[in-house]
């Protein structure tokens, strides 16, 4: 993944706050934004956990190897993994993919907040009081 497409992946989860907030005196535009925004944090998902995934193949395979330069022997499975949860590139891959979880979710309840307020604006819940 290369460092622009980590600073835009970072910039999103920055502006995601005020991306799940309804505006709900624009449903309309709200509603046409909400599958593209999805989309987007979805794929950028993706993105991280694949990239998590080959930062862990890369970790494992050079851990291994040092070890056995180092001690003669294949390391124990615990040991490599320690090395990995470790490693502080994993360690904010993995902050950026709860971040990413966490806006999906938002976002899903911004779907159900925005079906709640269209149906308030169906029955007249934002009209003027009438005289």
């Amino acid at each position: 993944m290369t460092d622009s497409t980590l600073k835009r992946i970072r910039s999103a989860i920055d502006d995601a706050e005020q991306l799940v907030k309804p505006d709900k005196y624009s449903l309309d535009e709200e509603f046409e934004k909400q599958s593209i925004l999805y989309l987007n944090y979805s794929t950028y998902l993706a993105d991280i956990k694949l990239e998590r995934a080959f930062k862990t193949a890369d970790l494992n395979t050079t851990i291994r190897a040092e070890h056995l330069v180092n001690y003669k022997k294949a390391p124990s499975e615990a040991y490599v993994t320690s090395k990995i949860d470790n490693d502080q590139d994993y360690i904010q891959l993995t902050y950026y993919i709860s971040r990413l979880e966490g806006i999906l979710k938002s976002l899903e309840h911004k779907k159900v907040a925005l079906q709640e307020l269209s149906q308030l604006f169906r029955v007249g819940y934002y009209s003027k009081p009438q005289q």
